[in-house]
């Protein structure tokens, strides 16, 4: 919103501009209803994979959504969405933006969910890129455009500035740049503050009504070391709300925290902070196997004796603190576990010959050969992770 009105200041835009972003999210859907209240024209471009819930939303806010087939490779899709934009930009190419649901990244172009950098050190004629996700904030510049990622919780706002020389009704030159402004979370605007406070209270009253109790804390480093009650809960969600048999999950947080007693709604954000959609996957049992040992390949070493530690860990120094960390080397989020079934998993034996499939947790026979239906998130169906595609399964063939 603020990027629109600013632009509109500096007159880079106006009542004829045409509002274009590539997505796969949230920003869509944001700009989407930004363009409604102000009055300009939209155009969501996205993968065909992302939800028809999502597409439909964009289309409510009155939004053209132009979408741009996924074959199972979601980062060369965003890279299509994005150059449909481009050439949409070039019917009124004095100043392009692109604005991106991807984090910075390390601009080694191995991370597909956090391309930032790579944009920023590739694309051509774009003059700002605004990027978001990965929590890391920065601000880069170079000859031809200016890069910015504002970080997490509010933080910081990123201040961009573009500078257009023209002559003779044409430009002849432009120069981009960024900075971050902290923001002090103790100077308040007296009257917006007045003006939310009535919605701030119904929320906060949505947010702290009781929903459950707990029996047991509920602990997410506790799903590293095994069965836990808190990956055990989101299991059971999974096959209690679907007709699958089994069931993927990962602990999203290993630093989620819910003290045994009253649950209240806040607290379902603290365990589960994602709005995912639950997925139902027809995968046979030697597909169900092969993911599982996917996963665990992720995170769990093979113990002998030259390699004592059971965790695939990382050393790293944090990019904004600049702290000596050490994390695992894949996601949290991406450590799936299966529920529904009883397995083992021998960490003393190499990748392939780890997981070994007892049966499933009724005692009924487990077959390789029969094919189960399995719920998943729909991040993780989409390709998240990238599990299921190391399977062979596609979002194509999901949807199918």
């Amino acid at each position: 919103y603020n990027m629109l009105i600013d632009a509109e200041k500096k007159g880079l835009i106006d009542s004829d501009s045409i509002i274009v972003e590539p997505t796969s999210g949230n920003q869509g859907i944001g700009l989407a209803l930004v363009g409604a209240v102000k009055g300009y024209k939209t155009v969501i471009i996205m993968p065909d994979s992302v939800s028809e819930e999502r597409r439909k939303l964009v289309q409510h806010y009155g939004a053209e959504v132009i979408l741009v087939h996924d074959e199972g490779d979601i980062g060369k899709c965003i890279e299509e969405c994005t150059a449909t934009a481009l050439r949409m930009a070039e019917e009124n190419p004095d100043v392009v933006i692109v604005v991106i649901h991807s984090g910075a990244g390390r601009g080694d172009g191995q991370q597909l969910e956090q391309q930032g950098l790579d944009l920023f050190n590739s694309l051509k004629g774009v003059d700002y890129l605004v990027s978001s996700h990965d929590h890391r904030a920065a601000v880069l510049e170079n000859e031809s455009m200016a890069f910015v990622n504002t970080g997490n919780y509010c933080a910081n706002l990123g201040y961009g500035t573009i500078t257009v020389t023209v002559e003779k009704g044409k430009v002849v030159s432009k120069k981009a740049s960024s900075k971050l402004i902290a923001l002090d979370k103790d100077l308040v605007d007296e009257d917006m503050k007045a003006a939310f406070q009535p919605d701030f209270e119904k929320v906060k009253a949505f947010t702290t009504r009781p929903v459950g109790e707990l029996k047991v804390d509920f602990n997410g480093v506790d799903a590293l070391a095994g069965m836990s009650p808190y990956v055990n809960m989101l299991h059971t969600i999974c096959l209690n709300a679907s007709d699958a048999k089994i069931s993927f999950a990962a602990p999203f947080s290993t630093t989620a925290s819910v003290k045994a007693g009253n649950l209240v709604y806040n607290d379902l954000f603290t365990l589960y902070s994602y709005d995912n959609q639950l997925y139902e996957v027809k995968m046979t049992g030697k597909e169900v196997k092969e993911y599982l040992e996917h996963s665990y390949d992720s995170w769990v070493n093979t113990l002998d004796a030259s390699q004592e530690h059971i965790f695939k860990m990382r050393g790293f120094k944090n990019p904004r603190t600049g702290d000596q960390m050490w994390f695992f080397t894949a996601q949290a989020s991406n450590l799936d576990t299966a529920g529904g079934l009883v397995y083992d998993v021998d960490v003393t034996k190499p990748f392939g010959e780890r997981v070994v499939i007892r049966s499933f947790a009724d005692g009924s026979a487990f077959d390789e050969s029969v094919e189960y239906v399995v719920a998943m998130t729909s991040y993780r169906a989409r390709g998240g992770g990238e599990l299921m595609e190391k399977v062979g399964i596609t979002p194509a063939d999901v949807e199918e």
